[in-house]
């Protein structure tokens, strides 16, 4: 399953006396031939800005490098599925644009990415299908645009109902 899928959580946990080159091989390239692994690594880790401080510690990582050596794990097997739990937090707007690209590569290899998020000039930006879910359930789906036209609507209607309920008309 591991081959499957990709994770990066949103409260990302890493081994804080590793430093950044064996964090993403520890997470996830255990399951691939070593120098295999150890030159995609590479590639990730320039993509990703990180190479010239793979040698420094985990712990003396930023929270947005961090996140970074978070979402190479989770990339670094090419994975059929890609969860991601909110990825731009923590994320500089450059690290953002790399992101929107490789998800929209996977996506393009007809990969699976899920990824929860509150900004949805993100979500509207890949025009792909969405869910909002409202406690564990989907309270509604599809596309970004139909979603907001939906919440207009809901919101001009709960608007309506509280002037009415406040002039006594309820």
């Amino acid at each position: 399953m591991r081959q499957l899928i990709g994770y990066l959580p949103e409260n990302l946990v890493l081994y804080e006396k590793a430093d950044g080159a064996r964090i993403p091989s520890s997470l996830s390239a255990g399951i691939r031939a070593d120098k295999l692994a150890r030159r995609q690594i590479d590639t990730e880790l320039e993509q990703f800005g990180l190479q010239a401080k793979q040698n420094i510690l985990i712990r003396e990582y930023s929270f947005g490098m961090k996140k970074r050596i978070g979402l190479i794990a989770a990339l670094l097997c090419e994975p059929e599925i890609l969860i991601l739990d909110e990825p731009l937090n923590g994320l500089d707007v450059e690290t953002i644009a790399l992101m929107r690209a490789r998800i929209q590569q996977l996506h393009e290899r007809g990969k699976t990415i899920i990824f929860s998020s509150h900004i949805m000039d993100f979500v509207r930006a890949g025009r792909r299908t969405c869910r909002y879910l409202e406690r564990g359930l989907i309270a509604a789906d599809g596309t970004p645009e139909s979603l907001r036209e939906q919440a207009n609507a809901q919101t001009a209607i709960s608007k309506m109902s509280s002037s009415n309920f406040s002039k006594g008309e309820n």
